[in-house]
């Protein structure tokens, strides 16, 4: 798998980290290249995404492009933007930056509600949506304790290791576990607490009726803060097309847990897709 990096401006001159994953395997003559745009976490950034594309880019056909969110990862520690709308506003401006007409995009619990966001204005260039544990877009209210722990975690390294670590079924591997503490550290204050207090209680429920391509939500088997249950009732049920499949046995970081079976999920249903023009590679 090659790796490549690239900083994209946004509108307001915020500046993005953006990682490129492609396949080592040569493309056919003629073969389209899917460009799929992965949404990451909170507090994690685009690397969390590293083992799902090494599963995914087994055999050519997609382009994977996962940026840093503003304030996360390696991308500018601004104290403004920390919003739905200006994070989907910048998903929006790394898509045109890289000249991409047609794309995929695949969101990870916050990253899952941006998704929505942006698959809500029902951009053209927007073939397929794929929700991996995804945040609902309706207001999701936590319990004030949670958001008290979850506040104070920032910046301690312990806190933030057993904060990561809850959130999967199964101990994840040092090395991962040690890279999604690191990710957290190094996570802006504004952006940390933004999720916190202001993203996830954000209401964009009357857009999940404005979303218009199939879409798959995928849930992990033993989440322990989105059951299939709330998945079902807050994100696939109020979207037309969209299709629910569980991955077994795995918490809420499915795409790290076992990144091997949601690969597989997910090939499968962008195959479905409408596909990029011979030879393309949606840019």
């Amino acid at each position: 798998m090659r790796e490549t990096i690239t900083e994209v401006a946004t509108r307001d001159g915020v500046r993005l980290h953006v990682r490129g994953y492609e396949s080592d395997a040569p493309a056919g003559e003629g073969q389209p290249i899917r460009p799929v745009l992965l949404l990451h976490g909170w507090p994690n950034s685009g690397r969390a995404w590293r083992a799902f594309a090494d599963a995914l880019l087994l055999g050519p056909g997609h382009r994977l492009i996962a940026p840093d969110f503003r304030g996360f990862g390696d991308s500018e520690k601004v104290t403004a933007g920390y919003t739905c709308d200006t994070f989907a506003n910048d998903v929006e401006d790394v898509a045109a930056s890289l000249g991409l007409s047609r794309y995929a995009l695949i969101g990870h619990s916050m990253g899952g509600k941006i998704a929505q966001v942006l698959a809500a204005r029902q951009p053209v260039e927007l073939m397929g949506l794929a929700l991996v544990a995804p945040a609902a877009l309706g207001a999701a209210g936590a319990p004030e304790e949670r958001k008290a722990a979850q506040r104070a975690a920032f910046g301690d390294q312990e806190r933030t290791r057993e904060l990561v670590s809850t959130m999967a079924s199964h101990p994840l591997p040092a090395e991962m576990l040690a890279v999604l503490t690191e990710d957290g550290l190094r996570a802006a204050p504004a952006a940390w607490n933004g999720w916190i207090d202001t993203m996830r209680e954000e209401d964009f429920s009357a857009g999940s009726a404005k979303i218009a391509v199939p879409t798959l939500v995928a849930g992990g088997g033993k989440d322990p803060l989105r059951t299939e249950e709330a998945l079902r009732r807050d994100v696939v049920d109020p979207i037309d097309l969209a299709e629910y499949a569980e991955v077994p046995s795995v918490g809420h970081l499915v795409h790290i847990e076992a990144p091997e079976a949601l690969a597989a999920l997910l090939v499968n249903f962008l195959d479905r897709l409408p596909a990029p023009a011979a030879g393309g590679t949606g840019g």
